[in-house]
């Protein structure tokens, strides 16, 4: 990916200093600009394509507050520099929530800047939006067009990573249940060379919720609600289930060691029958099993059918994130779903 993007820097970087240069010949490093930042922090085509839209807005909307706000305090020394100093907070408190709002009032201290140093004029900041706009286009061409990488495929990977370790943390699991030991899971790095070691649940548990969050973050641009719709909508949610998992996951593990199981196996095969329904739904394909079994329907109905002043069942801390992470794995997939309801 580094290497990809490298090359997608370079290209687009010599269009913009071209271009630019076409356009004004002192400053076509904002068109340079515009194309560094829109492939920075980014991974896939839809990253950078929103992206360079959100700089190219907020840079057109700062350009006509900056116009009005300019000739207001010109001047006044002392309410220039006030402009700037909150253009500066206002626009990285709001970072998190959208980009272009950063750009925004970034362009408006620029306009300040101009006028302290005696250099402003509406020329110079529309030429500073025409620029950008460069910068913006030859981003989004590059994006799409050179080594693309599609936003699905990163999405559909990164899933994939959080199953595949939620299946490890489930045999991991139901290896310390019958007391068959840690199961092994293949590393990477240096230190291990590829080679496998036995997987601490601890591990796995924080491996998963590094997992959920990259997951997040790819799938971004698609979880947009004003980009996506209902698909927007129908992402976000599957992305909760996910991060529910890594939660129970989490309260599983914790469960474990305050209350080692040994006497009831039916548990050590609803966690294996997880693992293998986590792997089902990767892209391999979809087997939609779920746990089964009498001791584990025993077990189940035991925990739905508890009254709220009842005292838990054995292991209560165990069972319940069993429980959750079967239904949350259901919710996941319609075909499990479907199993279920037959």
């Amino acid at each position: 990916m580094n290497t990809r993007q490298s090359l997608q820097v370079a290209v687009a970087a010599s269009l913009a200093v071209v271009a630019g240069s076409l356009l004004s010949p002192g400053r076509y490093y904002w068109a340079l600009i515009a194309v560094f930042v829109t492939f920075t922090g980014t991974a896939t085509r839809a990253e950078s394509v929103r992206k360079a839209l959100y700089r190219l807005l907020g840079t057109l909307l700062g350009l006509v507050v900056a116009m009005v706000l300019a000739h207001l305090t010109a001047g006044d020394p002392v309410l220039v520099l006030t402009v700037i100093v909150a253009s500066l907070f206002c626009g990285f408190y709001l970072l998190r929530v959208s980009y272009a709002m950063m750009i925004f009032f970034i362009t408006i201290m620029v306009g300040q800047l101009y006028t302290v140093l005696g250099r402003y004029s509406d020329h110079v900041l529309v030429l500073r939006l025409e620029e950008t706009a460069i910068g913006a286009v030859i981003g989004i061409v590059v994006a799409l067009a050179f080594l693309p990488l599609s936003t699905r495929d990163t999405v559909r990977v990164a899933r994939d990573g959080v199953l595949e370790t939620l299946a490890l943390a489930m045999e991991t699991a139901a290896g310390r249940i019958d007391e068959a030991g840690p199961s092994p899971v293949p590393t990477g790095g240096d230190e291990t060379k590829g080679e496998e070691r036995p997987a601490e649940l601890e591990e796995l548990t924080r491996q998963l919720d590094d997992g959920v969050r990259q997951l997040v973050l790819v799938a971004t641009p698609f979880s947009r609600p004003a980009m996506w719709g209902s698909a927007g909508r129908h992402l976000r949610y599957r992305l909760t289930r996910y991060g529910a998992i890594a939660d129970n996951v989490r309260a599983l593990t914790v469960g474990m060691r305050r209350s080692p199981v040994t006497d009831e196996p039916a548990l050590a095969e609803v966690a294996r029958s997880l693992a293998e329904t986590a792997r089902g739904l990767t892209a391999k394909g979809d087997t939609g099993r779920v746990p089964s079994g009498d001791g584990w329907e025993r077990i189940s109905q035991r925990l739905h059918a508890r009254m709220p002043d009842e005292p838990p069942p054995p292991h209560y801390e165990v069972v319940r994130p069993l429980l959750q992470i079967s239904d949350l794995l259901a919710e996941i997939s319609p075909r499990i779903m479907e199993a279920r309801a037959g």
